[in-house]
């Protein structure tokens, strides 16, 4: 345990119990270090008042969903959605009542020529366009220009995910699409890739229109994030230790990155190398289907596209992630897999 970690909850332990409601944005210095991280970290330029803090991406959009779809009480809005793409966010808008759409993927992320398709009602594109889940491709600038065309075209928000942003190896981060479209996008992070999941803090970049409007269903929902977890959050940005965790998890993530490229590059297609905390490994379904059924009897949990695939899509394969798992654990893991397609391709 660090001692920027010891001495954040120290202060937090020191400090007197909050007496009044919270504000439903989040706390004021809070968002001031994450809109001083974001201009740091990834070139986007906002302030406190455009930040809403979450407990996480899926919160945050759990938090926009319900502003996007008003107005559409006749029959559901649609989210346009990458195909694979992450399943959590396609529950999370079903659970609000949205309809899919589909779009498809391909080495450079989201077909943003395919958008043309998306129906009427399309009130919003879900998209990650730093290292595409599950699929790795990271979204091109002519592709983020055209997607923020297209949402000033048709009068929509982009949804921008910005899950991993932190972790690329070969070269900079592109910039955010938030960049190309600030009116038109709601930007998500969170702190699960970084200081882990049971944190529980995120945060969203909106117009401010929507940011007044997220603070309204907030105050209704109740839904605020601890506030010594908060405090703790802005200590831990302000004593740098959020840029050290960051560094030495990415010199981590790098070295895991090569060793599972170099395990299984000759077994097929890699994407999402360089990047992340995990690589696919494109593969014909069924013999997916058979590694990955072949590793579980060995007690190794690998995922394979087809649980983030809706609807027909020309690729399939393994998810392979290198995240929450030990040195020991991700060389057991890489040796059955390794086995198992040595057998089954």
């Amino acid at each position: 345990m660090s001692a920027a970690w010891k001495r954040a909850w120290r202060d937090v332990g020191n400090a007197q119990p909050p007496q009044a409601y919270p504000d439903p944005r989040g706390e004021a210095h809070l968002r001031s270090a994450v809109a001083d991280l974001l201009g740091r970290a990834r070139g986007l330029h906002t302030d406190a008042d455009s930040i809403v803090i979450t407990t996480g991406s899926m919160h945050g959009m759990s938090l926009s969903l319900p502003v996007l779809g008003q107005g559409l009480s006749a029959s559901p809005p649609v989210l346009a959605h990458e195909n694979p793409g992450y399943h959590v966010a396609t529950s999370t808008a079903r659970r609000w009542g949205w309809s899919i759409h589909d779009v498809a993927v391909d080495g450079d992320g989201l077909v943003t020529a395919e958008l043309d398709r998306a129906p009427n009602r399309t009130r919003a594109v879900y998209v990650t366009p730093s290292h595409q889940y599950p699929t790795g491709g990271l979204l091109t600038v002519g592709r983020r220009r055209e997607l923020a065309d297209f949402a000033r075209s048709r009068d929509i928000m982009i949804v921008e995910d910005d899950y991993d942003s932190e972790f690329r190896y070969d070269v900079a981060p592109l910039p955010t699409v938030a960049e190309f479209a600030p009116d038109r996008t709601i930007y998500l992070g969170t702190v699960a890739k970084t200081l882990g999941g049971g944190i529980r803090i995120g945060w969203l970049v909106a117009p401010p229109n929507i940011v007044e409007q997220i603070a309204e269903l907030r105050i209704d929902l109740g839904d605020y994030p601890s506030l010594p977890v908060q405090h703790a959050m802005t200590s831990l940005l302000r004593d740098g230790e959020w840029d050290r965790t960051v560094r030495a998890a990415r010199r981590l993530y790098r070295e895991r990155d090569r060793r599972v490229a170099a395990a299984l590059e000759r077994f097929g297609e890699l994407r999402g190398v360089g990047a992340g905390m995990h690589t696919t490994l494109l593969l014909d379904p069924k013999v997916a289907t058979s590694v990955a059924l072949e590793v579980a009897a060995a007690g190794v949990d690998v995922e394979t596209l087809a649980r983030s695939t809706r609807s027909i899509s020309p690729v399939a394969g393994l998810i392979v992630g290198y995240g929450s798992v030990s040195d020991d654990e991700l060389n057991y893991a890489l040796d059955m897999l390794v086995d198992a397609l040595t057998q089954l391709t």
